[in-house]
């Protein structure tokens, strides 16, 4: 059997596409993998040594130097090249994180698929009238003053001028909802675009006629903001404040998070806390931990900003992201509720992974040693 034969029915296995022919062949590898210890993370060098010895042992016996018959089917049989040891630890181990992937998560209740959340965001006027964005129709949705509010066939929600507002007219403020599951595209009336993630709100007024374009921001978003030199643009959240003329910058600030994060992608923004204000250069990711009554300003290099708005593009991107970070993020998106207790040990993860996944497969791609899942419908408790 040729090499890349082999891997590629190594990968079905692992992603369950396999026959059952292809499985009953690995199986018969597998035997030799049964016997062995079942934590390798925990072998001595030793102990690895030993084990290698007996795997190439194990070759000897059951492949020898020459073409062996495998009987896979009753009545069908096949001839298969000797697999090389390097091969066949890797059959080994991809089976091994197969049979580790299924004790990673229990359903106490009925098993089942739980796919990325579809909900759609809401608009809430100044009245208090609320409207379903995800059920709305494309075009004119609501009239706020002198702007038309509509729904462009791609869903993004625009906010368009239909008439000079009059002097000394007070715009009444609308909010934007996105429930866990949703995201959503919003153009704000001077032009300015924000993509709000899963979990978030913006509020801001339906016209901007005072000397600052001011938004107030809980959750995640990302800015695209129209330069202006006369009229910063102010996003106001959890305790900090953020003034632009024109840039591109994300800012994440979900309550009941640990620390509020601004990143700057392109041109210049003042970010201010009520102790200190710094100027933030393109690259740059300025944080302040929640809670902190000094609210000093953290400010770090990034190789790559962009990552900061992957959200957008459907990856969940973490860096040396905790455990209660990562089912944080997981709760919003998928719309589960996720209780982590309090003996599981920290883990760390850094990594992407793509928003389409079921939650199972991005459950199991965390591969954290010693932590568990328990699924009971959209409950999921995390533990050790």
């Amino acid at each position: 059997m040729e090499k890349d034969h082999f891997l590629k029915i190594l990968s079905k296995v692992q992603d369950r596409t396999a026959t059952e022919e292809e499985e009953n062949f690995l199986r018969a590898y597998d035997r030799m993998f049964d016997k062995q210890p079942d934590g390798l993370s925990h072998l001595s060098p030793a102990e690895l040594k030993a084990m290698e010895k007996k795997i190439r042992s194990g070759i000897a016996r059951e492949m020898g130097d020459r073409p062996v018959r495998i009987s896979l089917i009753p009545g069908v049989r096949h001839w298969w090249l000797a697999a090389s040891l390097g091969i066949l630890c890797a059959a080994g181990m991809i089976l091994y994180l197969s049979r580790r992937e299924e004790g990673m998560i229990r359903y106490t209740g009925k098993a089942h698929t739980i796919l990325p959340g579809n909900k759609g965001a809401v608009l809430i006027l100044g009245n208090g009238k609320r409207i379903d964005l995800s059920a709305a129709a494309k075009g004119v949705v609501a009239v706020q003053g002198n702007m038309n509010i509509a729904k462009t066939a791609s869903g993004i929600i625009e906010y368009v001028a239909a008439n000079t507002a009059q002097p000394g007219e007070k715009p009444s403020w609308n909010s934007i909802v996105t429930p866990r599951g949703s995201i959503v595209a919003v153009l704000l009336p001077d032009g300015s675009k924000a993509y709000l993630n899963a979990g978030s709100s913006l509020r801001f007024p339906a016209a901007f006629t005072d000397a600052e374009r001011a938004v107030e921001l809980s959750g995640e978003a990302e800015f695209e903001v129209r330069h202006q030199p006369s009229r910063p643009f102010v996003v106001s959240s959890a305790g900090q404040k953020v003034a632009v003329l024109g840039t591109h910058f994300n800012v994440n600030a979900y309550p009941g998070s640990r620390r509020a994060r601004t990143t700057l992608i392109t041109g210049s923004i003042a970010l201010s806390s009520s102790v200190a204000t710094r100027i933030l250069k393109p690259g740059q990711q300025a944080s302040i931990a929640a809670g902190n009554s000094d609210q000093n300003i953290s400010i770090r290099e990034l190789s790559e900003p962009a990552e900061a708005i992957a959200w957008r593009k459907g990856i969940f991107h973490f860096e040396n992201s905790s455990i209660q970070e990562v089912m944080k993020v997981f709760s919003l998106w998928y719309d589960v509720d996720i209780v982590v207790e309090a003996d599981v040990p920290e883990r760390l993860f850094s990594g992407d992974i793509h928003k389409t996944l079921s939650l199972e497969k991005a459950l199991k791609l965390l591969n954290y040693h010693q932590v568990y899942f328990e699924i009971n419908g959209r409950s999921i408790r995390v533990r050790s």
